[in-house]
């Protein structure tokens, strides 16, 4: 029961000197590590039955103060997996995420057998410049479907500037205030996040993660 795994990829595969990227157009500016990326390294598992919780560090500047979306590479080994999005606030010292969500989804459902984009638009979520905050997937607490597994994400070896990927194995209404348990080797997972664009609430886009149907 939880934990992190290598991949059938090492981990070592991945270069030194990666470094997270900050590109803007049209007054947007998004932080990214895909550039970066080499398409295959992986971190595992997600999900019930692995580590339920697998979030992404950053740092809010003036340039990123209002959260448009984010999204990381999934796959689910083609087992259903049901899930929520969630922004927080973060307290980098403790190594936990702090108070309410900001943003929370609805349920999500996802079911992939290779490396897809999950995408989260988030509306606009107000940050404050200096502060550190966690956007993150998690299984805790979301009923899953018969035949749900664990996720492999993909993961770009290198403590970056803006933030690092972090995990959590515990579960209940108190999972994400408690001491996270990752990181253990620095890096981050493959991700991009938006700010100040355009305003965004698509739940998948073009990707792969569906709101889940209700009863």
């Amino acid at each position: 029961m939880g934990g992190i795994g290598r991949s059938t990829t090492a981990l070592l595969v991945a270069a030194a000197g990666l470094a997270l990227s900050v590109g803007t157009a049209n007054a947007d500016t998004t932080l990214t590590n895909l550039d970066a990326w080499d398409g295959v390294t992986r971190l595992h598992p997600w999900g019930r039955g692995g580590t339920a919780t697998y979030g992404q560090v950053i740092t809010a500047t003036a340039l990123t103060d209002i959260l448009n979306g984010f999204e990381f590479r999934v796959n689910s080994l083609g087992s259903p997996i049901h899930f929520l999005a969630q922004v927080l606030a973060w307290d980098s010292a403790g190594n936990h995420a702090v108070g309410d969500p900001l943003y929370s989804s609805v349920p999500l459902a996802l079911q992939t057998t290779s490396l897809q984009t999950v995408h989260i638009g988030t509306g606009a979520v107000g940050l404050t410049s200096g502060r550190d905050y966690v956007l993150l997937l998690t299984t805790n607490r979301v009923a899953q479907p018969s035949g749900t597994g664990t996720a492999d994400w993909g993961w770009v070896m290198d403590h970056v500037a803006h933030g690092i990927g972090v995990w959590n194995n515990h579960t209940g209404v108190d999972a994400n205030t408690r001491t996270w348990d990752g990181p253990w080797v620095n890096g981050s997972w493959a991700f991009s996040a938006t700010f100040n664009s355009a305003f965004d609430t698509t739940l998948g886009g073009a990707t792969v993660a569906v709101a889940v149907p209700g009863p």
